[in-house]
């Protein structure tokens, strides 16, 4: 192969288109952090007063209202768990819990300490939750779900 016909990167691409390109990639990464303002946001947090107005109920002291999508809920009975993990939550432990992650308001693990499975609660409702947060995860004292129209309440007496 004759050597002038190899494809030389530096020749095609001129030191300008370079620069361009470059500076494209750079105004595209500083106008990204704008796109909050014209997209609005999913999960917006009524009030908690509306929030807790709707479902009868007061917040306790140093009790918070997070909203948000309740993504792989997972129930595990008193002993069971995930055999040969050490995740928080999943593990397995004496305590009947439900776990599952929610995304909205805030994104983290939530570990709702039911004493019997909960008969709805699909992956990816709607959940409102009333409770305080652990070291690591949320502990809710009080869980709204809905989804298509369906909704239920679960309540640590």
């Amino acid at each position: 192969q004759n050597p002038s016909q190899t494809f030389n990167f530096v020749e095609t691409f001129s030191r300008q288109k370079i620069i361009l390109i470059c500076v494209v990639m750079v105004v595209i990464s500083v106008f990204t952090p704008f796109t909050e303002f014209v997209f609005p946001k999913l999960y917006q947090l009524p009030a908690p007063e509306a929030i807790t107005k709707k479902i009868n109920t007061t917040l306790l002291e140093s009790e918070v209202v997070i909203y948000g999508r309740a993504i792989y809920p997972r129930y595990y009975e008193s002993g069971e768990g995930e055999p040969y993990t050490a995740k928080l939550g999943y593990a397995e432990s004496e305590i009947q819990r439900l776990v599952f992650f929610v995304v909205g308001t805030q994104n983290t693990l939530v570990i709702f300490e039911l004493d019997t499975v909960p008969d709805f609660f699909p992956h990816a409702s709607d959940v409102y939750m009333i409770g305080s947060w652990e070291e690591g995860y949320f502990s809710p004292r009080l869980v709204v779900v809905s989804k298509n129209a369906e909704m239920k309440i679960y309540q640590i007496p």
